[in-house]
């Protein structure tokens, strides 16, 4: 059932700093970047990221300062995910059960309350950092208020860690949490008398009927093949996720048997109020929807769906993370495939360096040449900067100098454990890798990411930056570098994270 995978997000992304504000409002899922000390002092960019409402984040997998878990092989810790080590051993490789727990989980009972695990950093990569979080008001922000860090090992299921506040600084009075990984059911259970509102079991958000309705704004690409019952319990789960108790017998059983349920809050007692404006337009929306399903229409959109082929770039789509589509409006550039439309654009990804590539430019001084462009084959140098006013690398074209260089800055994403480059004025680096055909479903829109947290009366009122997308060339092209494509490679949701 396409309507049940869960959003790429995963959002949470890898986004830079061209979704600077995307992660100052809590929109990016499961990602992490951090600064990393040089080794002649110097800073250099392994920023971690995934961020509260400040633009601070917690380590992303960084060595607990103040002195945390012990470190393998014998090392001490150092700021910013660094590990000073004994003899030659370094964490190099994300195992795939560290992987696996590296996600987004809310509390049972609370979604205001979230925790986020991530892993390192390049040479201690399974050593994770818990982050937890409270939701801030209406909005999408979240304010980050603990975190910890341990070295996960496959097999163990508990762990007990000193606990830092927002800033992660430890001292000799920092309490203590347990931290325990359920195989029952894939909850993480947290304990700590140092914060009682924290502690519960927090449950991945795949384990909701659809994640990604809880990321960003659903449109008409996503429930035209839903039934008026499956529209009925997505709309219901946003009470559901809050603890409000279910009248109806249908859905107190349905959601009882969700393991994330904690029926707490009588019906009349709950307050639509509470929910964040973005829960908000998609209850109101769904409710469109349910009042004017067609069952019969629906049933024949799922079963045109299923007959799709998968798109000739599905391969090239990363599962989470920012890449950018982009593809014109003009009529002559699109052919109506029924409940999609086919048209011609680019696909294009950030421009990263390996592990490797970083240390041989920024820790040894020397050059490595990167393909900027898949679809030429084109390929520039990338070197140290001598000057972090402009940025910490340099990326030079085939006879270009340092003084017309375009200067750089190096992001860690954790998940992907690369370093992708940014600039301070044009954002991220992006590297085109596709050309050709793009599939959009029918209904799919196109939005800015600030408008998630505005009524929707009010995004109606602005209008300009959020449409549907349509092919009768009344904008140029459609851009954005947080799409949203099912699990065929059809776009469904196209928005934009920046300035």
């Amino acid at each position: 059932m396409r309507w049940k995978i869960c959003g790429v997000l995963a959002l949470s992304l890898s986004l830079g700093l061209s979704a600077c504000q995307a992660l100052e409002a809590g929109l990016v899922r499961e990602e992490t970047w951090q600064r990393v000390v040089l080794e002649d002092g110097e800073e250099a960019a392994e920023e971690t990221a995934g961020a509260d409402e400040s633009g601070e984040e917690a380590g992303g997998g960084s060595a607990t300062p103040g002195g945390g878990s012990a470190t393998p092989g014998g090392g001490s810790a150092t700021p910013g995910g660094e590990s000073v080590q004994s003899g030659d051993f370094y964490d190099r490789q994300l195992r795939p059960e560290t992987r696996e727990i590296c996600r987004t989980y809310f509390k049972a009972g609370d979604y205001r309350r979230q925790m986020t695990i991530v892993p390192g950093g390049r040479q201690d990569r399974n050593r994770v950092t818990v982050n937890l979080y409270r939701q801030d008001g209406q909005g999408m922000g979240k304010n980050l208020e603990h975190q910890m860090d341990f070295w996960y090992e496959d097999g163990v299921s508990r762990y007990s860690t000193p606990v830092g506040g927002p800033d992660g600084v430890l001292d000799a009075n920092s309490p203590s949490a347990s931290v325990i990984f359920q195989e029952e059911d894939g909850g993480v259970a947290l304990y700590s008398a140092a914060m009682e509102e924290a502690e519960g079991v927090y449950y991945p958000e795949e384990d909701l009927l659809w994640a990604e309705a809880f990321e960003r704004p659903l449109n008409r690409a996503d429930t035209a093949g839903m039934s008026q019952g499956t529209l009925r319990l997505l709309r219901n789960q946003y009470y559901a996720v809050y603890g409000r108790k279910f009248d109806d017998p249908q859905l107190a059983e349905y959601f009882s048997g969700q393991p994330w349920y904690r029926p707490a809050v009588e019906a009349a007692d709950f307050s639509d109020d509470w929910l964040p404006v973005l829960f908000r337009r998609n209850i109101s929306f769904i409710k469109e929807q349910e009042e004017t399903c067609d069952e019969m229409a629906a049933a024949s959109w799922e079963a045109e769906w299923e007959k799709l082929a998968a798109a000739p770039y599905l391969h090239i789509l990363p599962e989470s993370g920012e890449y950018q589509v982009d593809f014109s409006s003009r009529p002559e550039t699109a052919v109506d495939r029924g409940i999609y439309w086919e048209t011609v654009g680019r696909i294009s990804l950030p421009l990263t360096l390996t592990p490797e590539e970083y240390e041989t430019v920024m820790k040894e001084n020397g050059t490595v040449e990167i393909v900027v462009d898949e679809l030429t084959g084109e390929t520039e140098q990338v070197r140290r900067s001598g000057n972090y006013n402009y940025g910490e690398c340099m990326l030079l074209a085939p006879g270009e100098t340092e003084e017309t260089a375009n200067y750089c800055y190096l992001t860690y994403r954790a998940l992907e454990g690369d370093y992708f480059l940014w600039r301070d004025s044009a954002d991220t680096v992006f590297k085109p890798v596709y050309e050709g055909p793009i599939f959009v479903l029918k209904g799919a829109e196109m939005e800015w990411y600030n408008y998630f947290a505005m009524i929707q009366e009010k995004v109606s009122e602005e209008g300009g930056d959020r449409r549907e997308i349509q092919f009768d060339g009344s904008v140029g092209n459609y851009y954005g570098n947080v799409p949203y494509f099912d699990e065929k490679g059809y776009l469904k949701g196209l928005y934009y994270f920046g300035d």
